[in-house]
């Protein structure tokens, strides 16, 4: 009996320590992008006073914190809020509005264009939005707010 709770405590140490290796730290934006990031939301989604502008994520790096040049995900506080994507480079904040995939690869040009993206990161960031919506399509997601669609 012993063994078998000793082994049980070992084997849920384990999947805490998985698990927590899996978690997305939030990161601290400032609360005048915070405010923008709520208003978007709330126009995009219809979900108000749902803390998407402070519930961010580093989509790059899930474990960093600092708010620099990068793509984020933002969201309603909770799992049944959908994320949504935006790039903030050089304090210039762009948030990927387009549902759709032919749609979105049109407005990832336009905010390479507009926010004068380098062209290596302009590569990294294509890169991990592309992850990312590969990811929500092989899962799939149902509180996505991208469709995952050809059309």
């Amino acid at each position: 009996m012993n063994k078998r709770v000793i082994l049980t405590g070992i084997f849920i140490v384990c999947l805490t320590a998985i698990d927590a290796g899996n978690t997305m730290n939030l990161v601290k934006v400032p609360d005048s992008v915070a405010h923008q990031l709520d208003s978007i939301y709330y126009v995009q989604t219809g979900n108000q006073h749902v803390n998407a502008g402070i519930n961010v994520h580093n989509l790059i790096n899930y474990k960093d914190t600092r708010f620099q040049n990068g793509v984020y995900i933002f969201g309603g506080m909770g799992p049944h809020f959908p994320n949504m994507i935006f790039i903030h480079y050089n304090s210039n904040v762009y948030v990927i509005t387009s549902r759709k995939i032919p749609e979105m690869l049109n407005q990832l040009n336009e905010a390479n264009e507009k926010i004068q993206i380098s062209n290596k990161d302009y590569i990294i960031y294509l890169k991990f939005i592309t992850n990312y919506i590969a990811m929500l399509c092989e899962k799939n997601y149902p509180y996505s707010y991208y469709i995952i669609s050809m059309e």
